[in-house]
């Protein structure tokens, strides 16, 4: 053993300290236990996350509860907690963030997916005192067909025109998408789209081309016309195959600009130089045949027949009686008084049009004017004696008398 030198064992030796506790750290990260896995559009996780808060040592902090935000770092996603009521799955509305919570240090999820379809998403997990963590990225693909979705309503055009003038095209047409459960449109499903008017009991109808093909998802009408003016009008949606329908909001038909001539009652009891027992009415109506209120029109009345030998008859054709042929409309109405038919006929017709034109005409029923029992005589043409035979009894009148 040299000077000075600790003297040193000749063998080896073991020693043992007192018996230490150690203890759980703080809360330092959060980790992830299962990664959120296989995501649908609009659907919740096949494999739902689930995560743990660790001290530095990795340890789990029993004593840690509280509140994981969730979220996604890609902002074009939404988060959807299915199993939430304030977060109902499948909407196509954003949706606020949903939380998970931490019990005993470990926190599950139920429900959770996203609606968007996308790529490289990272699910965000954070806690109120700031411990963060993502997950690994993943994609979102677009999912079946499930229903439709209205992506734009009917409704007035851009320059304010009326939102549907009764029997004329929408100012603007609505376009219909084929979505899946996340509202992303879903392009390669072929579908037909039909739309129905719903009234709410008016005689209401629905023209122009109702049922439109899909092109990438979408079916765009183009020329949808309802011809009775009214309000609470609905379009309802459905398709082949069949997903789940849409109804548009409200809307209202409004009267379109005059266009065309109405019978609303038919002239009848006709009798040769007898005013008709029953007058016509005529109204000035829009396309879709209402009625239009402020128009003030000059409504003319023509006869004819379809037998060629009263070609050329008229109305009225004794001038000294009353008859007027041509009425101004009030508020959209003309009513005719003391139309007559002089002349016994058949197969005659009344024609209405607007007297200075422009407007669709209205054609009554054919109707007979038969002649009647003898009541008097009427000369109808004066005898005339000519000059030479003035004085000379026995000679021929110049012209004949007729009774």
């Amino acid at each position: 053993q040299a000077p000075g030198w600790p003297f040193l064992p000749s063998s080896p030796s073991t020693y043992t300290s007192t018996a230490v506790t150690v203890s759980v750290g703080p809360a330092v990260r959060l980790v992830y236990t299962t990664e959120p896995a296989n995501p649908g559009a609009g659907q919740a996780f096949g494999q739902q996350p689930a995560v743990r808060v660790t001290d530095l040592g990795g340890n789990t902090v029993p004593s840690f509860n509280g509140e994981l935000a969730v979220s996604l770092n890609n902002q074009f996603g939404r988060v959807c907690c299915a199993s939430s009521s304030s977060c109902p799955f499948c909407s196509s509305t954003t949706i606020g963030p949903s939380t998970l919570t931490v019990s005993s240090g470990v926190a599950s999820s139920s429900g959770l997916g996203v609606n968007t379809a996308g790529t490289a998403y990272r699910l965000v997990l954070q806690s109120t005192t700031g411990l963060t963590v993502l997950s690994t990225p993943f994609n979102v693909a677009v999912g079946q067909a499930y229903r439709l979705n209205i992506g734009r309503q009917p409704g007035p055009s851009t320059s304010g025109a009326i939102p549907f003038g009764a029997g004329f095209g929408t100012g603007v047409q609505p376009w219909v998408s084929t979505v899946d459960r996340g509202g992303n449109v879903v392009i390669t499903l072929a579908a037909q789209v039909t739309a129905t008017l719903q009234a709410e009991g008016k005689p209401a109808t629905l023209s122009g081309v109702t049922t439109v093909s899909t092109s990438a998802g979408v079916a765009l009408f183009f020329d949808l016309e309802v011809d009775r003016e009214g309000s609470c009008y609905t379009f309802l949606f459905t398709s082949v195959p069949a997903l789940i329908s849409a109804t548009s909001d409200a809307f209202s038909i409004v009267i379109g600009p005059s266009s065309r001539i109405t019978i609303i009652r038919q002239p009848s009891g006709f009798r040769p130089g007898h005013p008709f027992d029953v007058q016509p009415v005529v109204a000035v109506q829009d396309k879709g045949f209402n009625t239009v209120p402020d128009a003030i029109d000059i409504v003319s009345a023509v006869v004819s027949s379809t037998d060629p030998s009263l070609s050329g008859v008229v109305l009225c054709s004794l001038t000294s009686l009353y008859c007027n042929t041509e009425v101004s409309a009030v508020k959209g109405i003309a009513e005719f008084s003391g139309l007559r038919m002089d002349v016994a006929g058949r197969n005659y017709k009344l024609t209405f049009e607007r007297k200075s034109g422009g407007f669709e005409v209205a054609e009554s029923d054919l109707f007979d004017v038969e002649a009647g029992p003898g009541m008097q005589l009427r000369v109808r043409r004066q005898p005339v004696v000519s000059s030479a035979a003035r004085g000379q009894p026995g000679l021929p009148l110049a012209t004949q008398t007729l009774v």
